[in-house]
């Protein structure tokens, strides 16, 4: 490259230099000047380094780079106006200052220096720099400085091209964003989990990845010299073809997204969501298509064998011994069973709807009935029980349960519901009679309590009247007892109607009396000792304990811990308390009779605070089976 004001490529530049010489006479006046007169030819050659001269400076002005020459300084001699135009400044406000202060950023100013140490010890460089623009913005460029030299060789200054290089940095970092794209794209197409191929307009395969390839069970060169016409499952052909043509002919560009059946190279059928679209040229031809498929065999599979049991289970519900309904969550009826259609005496021709259904069966309750069914729809409980009074066709009435609970989803994404029904009808007017029976049956045995209430008085007749009074509050509380026993019908009695029973005739209880527990179900021999032993504290508080004095107050606690009932009777806030004398019936029933009725430990102490009695013993001695079976479900549930 040549340098500033010179040709060639040493990057030196030689000044010319004129000379004179002056003769002097001896006393120092000056008798002549005498110019040495050069040949033409030494003219001509002057003449010739001008005319260059002035054409290069001409390049210079016109240049697009920036040519600068500095002085040994670093400071703007010359400034053209490709300078200007790269960095902003005009040569008037150039000239004079620092190169590093006008154009070198701070980073790069040691760098500089250490160019131009370079530079004047007669080296040319040629370097990528950034550069600082009037406004701050930075300017990558091109450098190539070299030396200017004197005619004798000396370094007098430094000239510097900058060629503006942004559009081959923009350039070549597209060039690499798209490489980087193009191996992004040869590794995501490679390795997707899905089949990607790329067919030409005739439906030859172009490229192929290697899921598509394990989905039809070809080798990439098997599947490139083949068509994707031929792999297709016959039934599936002519539908694929006219999609295709629609996009040849412009009509759409995208295919829409389908389930096709394909041939593997093993001869099974393999199923496959395909979506497509095609890339046209320029001219609007088409270039290629893309299609992306994935493979649904197993999924395919899984809806057969679905749909196969759901068949299977249709067929166990119409032959169910007990009426039973599917039905999906649009109210349509899937399926009746024959108990069904027989109970009701309506055939599946009438009850294709929940409608239909409601509005035969329950006549002007249907809109309640309908109602309560889009309940279940919308909700999906785990079950729902209901009891309801049907009409069948001939007119009569009967009594029906309902147990309807969420399926699931069908194949086609209908959500299912079951509903399993029985005729209680006999059931319920058996039970009826029963009641009854149980209710004659508890009149007679108070009679016969009434009797032997009767023959205790008048065995205790010579007895103090106490006896007598003690002795018929004891038998109004069993008397209490066998109530709620056959209130329950010997199946146990809740804990809290216990204690309000045997505590009913003290007007404080909820105030005075706190009683607080679970709901917890006591057999029948459990409730009659608990019941007793709560009569006889409430009595004696009320003569003796808390229960006598207004300020007195009484706590019934009960709880389950794990597998262990435990009950306590605590009376605080009363006169103070001491043990009785002596051991009579009371106590008695609240500590041996109990004990011994639920098979557990009592301990009664008679605090100066007050009588605490504590009850405790398995739970399978107290509770009825059924009651522990559901707490401890529930305890299970909850953790």
């Amino acid at each position: 490259m040549q340098s500033l004001f010179g040709g060639g490529t040493t990057g030196r530049v030689e000044m010319p230099v004129k000379t004179r010489s002056v003769q002097r006479e001896p006393i120092g006046s000056i008798s002549s000047l005498s110019l040495p007169v050069r040949p033409i030819a030494a003219r001509h050659s002057v003449a010739r380094e001008e005319r260059h001269n002035a054409q290069l400076a001409a390049i210079i002005a016109a240049s697009d780079h920036a040519i600068i020459s500095l002085g040994t300084d670093f400071v703007v001699q010359t400034w053209n106006a490709g300078a200007q135009r790269m960095f902003g400044y005009g040569e008037a406000e150039a000239r004079g200052r620092s190169l590093t202060e006008l154009i070198i950023p701070d980073a790069d100013k040691d760098e500089s220096a250490a160019i131009l140490a370079a530079v004047l010890n007669g080296q040319t460089v040629l370097k990528e720099l950034l550069r600082r623009h009037k406004d701050g913005h930075l300017v990558p460029v091109e450098i190539n400085s070299s030396p200017i030299c004197d005619r004798s060789g000396g370094v007098i200054g430094t000239s510097v091209i900058y060629r503006d290089i942004s559009e081959r940095r923009r350039a070549e970092q597209a060039r690499l964003a798209l490489a980087d794209s193009e191996a992004r794209f040869r590794v995501t197409f490679e390795n997707a989990p899905v089949g990607i191929t790329n067919v030409a307009p005739d439906g030859r395969f172009l490229r192929v990845n290697e899921a598509a390839c394990r989905f039809v069970g070809y080798s990439a060169d098997e599947l490139t010299t083949t068509s994707f016409l031929d792999i297709i499952h016959p039934d599936d052909l002519a539908a694929s073809v006219a999609r295709l043509e629609q996009v040849r002919q412009g009509k759409i560009d995208h295919l829409d997204v389908t389930d096709k059946r394909f041939l593997h190279k093993d001869g099974t059928i393999v199923w496959g969501r395909v979506t497509g679209s095609c890339v046209r040229k320029s001219d609007g031809s088409i270039d290629y298509f893309v299609a992306v498929v994935e493979d649904i065999t197993a999924r395919k599979h899984a809806e057969e064998e679905l749909r196969k049991s759901e068949e299977r289970f249709r067929s166990s519900v119409l032959l169910s011994p007990l009426p039973t309904l599917l039905y999906d969550d649009r109210e349509q009826i899937l399926a009746l069973s024959r108990s069904w259609l027989e109970g009701s005496s309506y055939s599946g021709e009438e009850l294709r709807r929940i409608e239909d259904w409601t509005a035969r069966a329950y006549g002007e309750r249907s809109g309640e009935v309908l109602e309560y069914i889009r309940r279940i729809i919308s909700t999906e409980p785990q079950a729902q029980l209901a009891e309801m009074t049907i009409r069948t066709k001939d007119g009569r009435e009967r009594l029906w349960t309902f147990a309807c609970s969420a399926l699931g989803t069908q194949s086609d994404g209908r959500r299912l519901f079951l509903c399993v029904a029985q005729d209680v009808t006999e059931q319920k007017a058996h039970e009826e009679q029963v009641h009854f029976l149980m209710h004659e049956v508890n009149h007679r045995a108070k009679n016969m309590l009434t009797l032997v209430q009767a023959v205790a008085r008048q065995t205790a007749a010579r007895e103090p009247e106490d006896f007598i009074g003690r002795f018929n509050e004891r038998i109004r509380a069993l008397a209490a007892n066998q109530d709620l026993l056959v209130r329950n019908e010997w199946q146990g009695v809740y804990v809290d109607e216990l204690v309000r029973a045997q505590l009913a005739h003290f007007a404080d209880v909820g105030s005075r009396i706190a009683a607080d527990g679970p709901k917890l179900h006591l057999n029948a021999a459990a409730a009659q000792a608990i019941g007793l032993a709560l009569h006889e504290l409430a009595t004696n508080a009320s003569k003796y304990g808390a229960l006598s004095v207004a300020v007195g107050r009484v706590d019934v606690r009960w709880r389950l811990e794990g597998d262990t009932f435990m009950m306590s009777w605590t009376e605080r806030n009363g006169p103070p308390v001491s043990p009785p004398e002596r051991r009579g019936f009371g106590s008695t029933v609240v500590d041996s009779m109990a004990k011994l009725s639920v098979g557990g430990e009592v301990q009664l102490d008679y605090a100066p605070s007050g009588v605490t009695w504590r009850l405790t013993c398995r739970a399978a001695n107290a509770l009825e089976a059924w009651e522990r079976e559901q707490n401890f479900r529930g305890r299970g549930k909850s953790n």
